[in-house]
């Protein structure tokens, strides 16, 4: 017989063996639990907290999460409200008696027992948390909730085929990787059966004399396939269908930990769902590890053969996951204790009454969940021991490197900070916005380039930047030659006529912010004036416009005089009438054959857009160069801007019609700013004001003509250094 043939025979005689014991453990487990009558259990409760680690009574002070119980040990003699005993004397009764099978490892059971309890107890949400201090449980358990869209979660996922090490999503990289540019993407109704919470670790970077830590607020990162080495995972949330691949939770960090959760996300492929990664709040006594992090060869072996493993089509789930394990175990990556440990497991599953999954032929999305186009995702820079996105220098240093060579030989304006000095940048961090994402919109792909300007202008305000537009090798090209790590979204090329699209996929992929404020390239903002303004609300500029859906000729907001609009008839229609009217085609045929959620959703969006215009058929329609979305409105923006961005519906009426259909008017922000046009434009220096929050329109590209470079180096460019390093300004226009 050929040795493939032996290989084949033996290994299938090996997993025939494993299937075997795990049946006779299962049996005598049930015959057990039916000889004593069951188990006692009266609760029936949802939702539970486990500690992973040893627990302390001292540790918890305050109330636990609305909604949840924390399990804690028996003999902890600790009152709580919100709090369980953990009385598992039936399973222990159960690990100490003689089967088939031997039992697991202590240290491994030991983790496993409090899981069987709140599973035995109805449990449909599990939370692992590695402390369980109430200000750990208040700031961690937030980040491990994904908030959910009608048809499941949409975020960010990782799909190249490079396997990472966890924290490598989160992380601060000092230079660009060359090799796959276009590693994540938008994907739409994912189902995550578990999310990990990364420890935050602070590091040593090449070239940065500060530690850097896990950007706190960067998005969660889904896979759908195995991609990850968990490594710095300590918490986790786990949903009913993915209560199996907590056995991942129960072993040992390091290679260990790295291969059962590469074995848990080969395993969810047979099911079509997804986990995820975020990062957990960083604390006062942060550990700083020099090591450089690396893959070992051992995960790389792994990662090599879960990819080759198939699962026989006859086989349910948990045959699958044994299947899989034992093939691991004949690979030398699987011990024979960890593999009991794992017939231990799914045979303690089984006599609590826990239902595994069924494995499914496709995903069960009623329609394509991937949004297409390019996504570079890089973490912000993020250091210990302060929010500040840049490092700080104790000697005086250049701010706009960049700028500055646009601007030599160019007359000085008298009585204002020279931009050019070196200066010593205010330890406290002046920035007032860093908890806005701004998103930076390109029509033209061909400009790119610009973005060396755009990044000394705003990079010392804003932690992150999304850059976004068309044609992502135009990007790519620039981005090779730029070599800083930078974020981009890739959009279809609409000359900027449905540039909000920009906006609702950076709000999809769903950064750690209080909101997203969107800029074309020829806005100039005055982001020195925006701080106190307040992030729950939209912003918008003064204007709005009201008209019927149904009308012919709608005016030009831009001219003084009667003129028609060009965008609601040119094209065929097809950014204005033609776009409007198949938006409210799709609304009403939603509101009648959509989920309860997307209805709901709608039927708020339509009543509350009739109450501000006064008309059912009514929308608004202006301008829209800037405007802010606030994250508590991410799930009605994602829903209802994703309909007018499938039907081209131009910019200039799909972001003051979705603003007033998801908030009352009178609670917008309204910016205080300056839009010029046509020959008002001729000398818009003379209508400029530092004060105000914005001013249009100055195009970054101007930048390379002397007359226009003046206005931008000594007009602007004054203002940030004065606010930045707290001078007080002497300017006044």
């Amino acid at each position: 017989m050929c040795r493939r043939c032996l290989t084949s025979y033996s290994l299938s005689l090996t997993i025939g063996s494993a299937f075997f014991l795990l049946l006779v453990y299962m049996l005598s487990e049930e015959l057990a639990f039916q000889a004593s009558g069951g188990v006692d259990v009266e609760l029936n409760i949802s939702r539970w907290i486990i500690p992973v680690h040893d627990f302390h009574t001292n540790s918890l002070i305050g109330e636990i999460p609305q909604g949840w119980r924390l399990l804690i040990p028996a003999d902890s003699n600790l009152s709580c409200s919100e709090c369980i005993e953990d009385d598992m004397q039936w399973t222990k009764d159960a690990y100490n008696r003689d089967t088939n099978s031997k039992p697991a490892p202590e240290s491994v059971y030991s983790r496993m027992i409090p899981v069987l309890f709140v599973i035995k107890s109805h449990a449909q949400q599990i939370v692992m948390s590695s402390d369980i201090s109430i200000s750990h449980l208040q700031n961690s358990m937030p980040r491990l909730f994904i908030d959910n869209q009608p048809d499941g979660v949409t975020g960010l996922e990782y799909f190249s085929p490079t396997l990472t090490i966890d924290s490598h999503h989160f992380l601060y990289k000092s230079e660009i990787d060359r090799e796959s540019i276009c590693k994540y993407r938008i994907r739409k109704c994912m189902h995550p059966l578990w999310i990990l919470g990364l420890q935050c670790k602070a590091k040593r970077l090449h070239g940065i004399s500060q530690d850097v830590i896990l950007d706190q607020q960067a998005p969660p990162v889904f896979a759908s396939a195995p991609k990850f080495s968990i490594q710095d995972s300590t918490d986790g949330l786990f949903e009913y269908d993915g209560f199996w691949a907590m056995f991942q939770m129960f072993v040992q960090h390091g290679d260990e930990a790295s291969v059962w959760g590469l074995w848990a996300q080969r395993l969810m492929m047979e099911i079509h769902a997804e986990m995820g990664l975020v990062t957990l709040p960083c604390s006062k006594n942060t550990s700083v590890n020099t090591a450089k992090i690396t893959l070992s060869p051992k995960s790389h072996g792994v990662y090599k053969a879960v990819n080759s493993w198939k699962c026989p089509g006859n086989m349910d789930f948990f045959r699958c996951a044994v299947s899989l394990a034992v093939q691991l175990h004949y690979d030398g990556y699987v011990t024979h204790e960890a593999l009991e440990a794992l017939h231990v497991w799914l045979a303690e599953l089984w006599a609590v009454n826990y239902t595994p999954p069924q494995r499914r032929k496709s995903s069960p999305c009623p329609s394509p969940p991937i949004k297409e186009g390019c996504v570079v995702h890089n973490p912000a820079l993020s250091l210990s021991g302060g929010p500040a996105g840049m490092p700080a220098y104790n000697t005086p240093q250049k701010l706009f490197l960049a700028l500055e060579t646009k601007c030599l030989n160019l007359p000085k304006r008298p009585n204002v900070s020279d931009p050019f000095k070196p200066y010593l940048l205010d330890p406290r961090d002046n920035s007032k916005v860093r908890d806005i994402a701004l998103v930076l919109i390109f029509y033209d792909s061909s400009i790119y380039s610009n973005i060396v300007y755009l990044e000394d202008l705003h990079r010392k305000y804003f932690n992150q930047i999304i850059y976004c537009g068309p044609t992502a090798s135009h990007f790519i090209a620039f981005y090779n030659e730029f070599k800083r790590p930078i974020s981009y979204i890739e959009v279809p090329n609409t000359r900027g006529f449905v540039a909000h699209d920009c906006l609702t996929r950076a709000i999809m992929i769903n950064y750690r912010v209080s909101g997203y404020l969107e800029i074309a390239d020829d806005v100039i903002l005055n982001t020195w004036s925006l701080g106190s303004i307040p992030r729950d609300r939209f912003w918008f500029q003064m204007e709005l416009r009201i008209a019927n859906r149904f009308q012919k000729m709608m005016q030009d907001f831009a001219m003084a005089f009667p003129v028609p609009w060009w965008p609601w008839t040119t094209d065929g229609e097809k950014w204005g009438a033609k776009a409007v009217a198949n938006v409210w085609n799709r609304l009403l045929e939603v509101q009648t054959n959509g989920t309860f959620v997307s209805q709901k959703l709608i039927q708020n969006f339509l009543e509350m857009l009739q109450h501000n215009s006064g008309n059912p058929d009514n929308f608004f329609y202006t301008s829209s160069d800037i405007f802010y979305v606030p994250t508590i409105f991410r799930r009605s923006w994602i829903f209802l801007g994703e309909i007018f961005v499938e039907n081209n519906v131009f910019l200039d009426v799909a972001v003051p019609t979705l603003m007033n259909g998801i908030d009352l008017t009178g609670n917008i922000i309204r910016l205080d700013g300056t839009y010029l046009w046509y020959n008002n434009r001729a000398n818009y220096p003379a209508h400029y004001w530092g004060f105000l929050n914005f001013f249009h329109p100055w195009k970054i590209g101007w930048i390379h003509q002397p007359q226009h470079a003046h206005f931008m180096c000594y007009f602007i460019l004054p203002y940030i250094v004065d606010d930045l390093t707290e001078r007080k300004s002497s300017i006044q226009k």
